[in-house]
């Protein structure tokens, strides 16, 4: 994951997310592809690691399968779908377009 959310507490990071932007959906599971997130709506995981979670912007397909567990890598993770803009913005990922002009 490039674009982390910041400025959240360590722990229950998809909680936080949920309860500060509303119309976020905590997903039961991952998306089986990419081309299941609606083009409104940017896709966040929040990884669990040991004693806190990071919390990435899943910009595209390819940022989306390093994100699905595998038998090396079985943490906790939970995806959601909040509104497309304010996941670019609260990652940075809009700044890092403006800057390219992508």
């Amino acid at each position: 994951m490039g674009f982390f959310v910041e400025g959240l507490a360590r722990c229950d990071k998809a909680q936080q997310l949920a309860d500060r932007y509303p119309g976020t959906v905590v997903l039961p599971q991952a998306p089986a592809s990419f081309s299941e997130v609606p083009a409104d709506k940017g896709l966040i995981c929040v990884v669990g690691n040991m004693g806190f979670e990071a919390a990435g912007f899943i910009f595209d397909a390819r940022e989306l399968e390093r994100c699905l567990p595998s038998p090396r890598d079985t943490r906790q993770r939970t995806f959601l779908l909040l509104d497309r803009k304010v996941a670019e913005e609260i990652s940075g990922f809009a700044k890092f377009k403006a800057e390219r002009a992508l």
